[in-house]
């Protein structure tokens, strides 16, 4: 019964997931992906700054750019430029919401912390070296970092951390049982996600199980408290921007295969 409401409550967390809009951030970091003059019509210094000579500067080059303010119908961001003696100088500009649009790309957080549920199928147990498949269902934390801060979904690496409840089957083979029996136990591991796409991901990580001492008194299971490998694919179901501007919200990540 203790496991069944577990599993409904980390299954019911599954089913929260919070929407994340596309609009331009605040304190978002953005970059000018080559504009044209023509992509340029409203560009205009806040201050004393030469418009034309940081037009020159931008048309067709990539420039870094971090949004200042946005109101109706305008954005306002800074640029900043290396000047002599290793200084930087930062000049704000405006650009109308439109035109922001058509020429930035966001620039997406070095590190995306992500919560969410997931399962290990296949466990390589040690001190024996068993292979099985049980049910085992958890959460799990990961700090995902991106190898190019431009790319959304492009390669990553994402140290995890997390625990659960799985499911042990056992038998004569593995512990002192005459016949088959299921029991509960708490487990908790690490490891590593190796980010390949936005939606397959290949999943390494390391931990233990450990059934109650009651069941461990009765069934003398071999791997209680033992290390344990698991191999597998992790598939995300959900996708989320993470602009560097972006608020931070409570979003779950719905992982399968970890």
């Amino acid at each position: 019964m203790r496991t069944k409401i577990v599993l409904l409550f980390l299954l019911e967390c599954a089913g929260i997931i919070y929407a994340q809009d596309n609009e331009i951030k605040k304190n978002g970091n953005y970059y000018f992906n080559y504009p044209t003059s023509n992509q340029l019509t409203n560009f205009k210094a806040t201050d004393n700054t030469d418009n034309k000579a940081f037009e020159n500067i931008i048309i067709g080059k990539k420039r870094n750019v971090k949004v200042k303010k946005i109101d109706a119908q305008q954005v306002t961001f800074e640029i900043t430029d290396k000047i002599e003696n290793g200084r930087n100088e930062k000049n704000t500009f405006t650009l109308s919401i439109e035109e922001f649009k058509n020429i930035a790309e966001p620039v997406y957080n070095r590190i995306e912390w992500r919560f969410g549920v997931y399962t290990v199928p296949f466990k390589l147990r040690f001190g024996g070296f068993s292979f099985d498949a049980n049910v085992n269902l958890g959460t799990n934390i990961g700090a995902k970092i991106r190898m190019n801060r431009e790319i959304e979904n492009g390669f990553a690496l994402e140290p995890i951390f997390g625990f659960g409840i799985a499911s042990i089957k056992l038998d004569t083979s593995n512990s002192s049982t005459s016949s088959g029996t299921n029991v509960s136990a708490f487990t908790i591991n690490t490891g590593v996600l190796i980010h390949i796409t936005n939606a397959i991901n290949v999943g390494i990580t390391y931990g233990f199980d450990n059934i109650s001492k009651n069941d461990q008194s009765l069934y003398n299971w071999y791997y209680n408290g033992k290390g344990w490998l698991g191999l597998g694919i992790n598939v995300s179901l959900n996708n989320q921007s993470n602009n560097t501007g972006a608020e931070r919200s409570n979003s779950i990540k719905i992982t399968s295969g970890n």
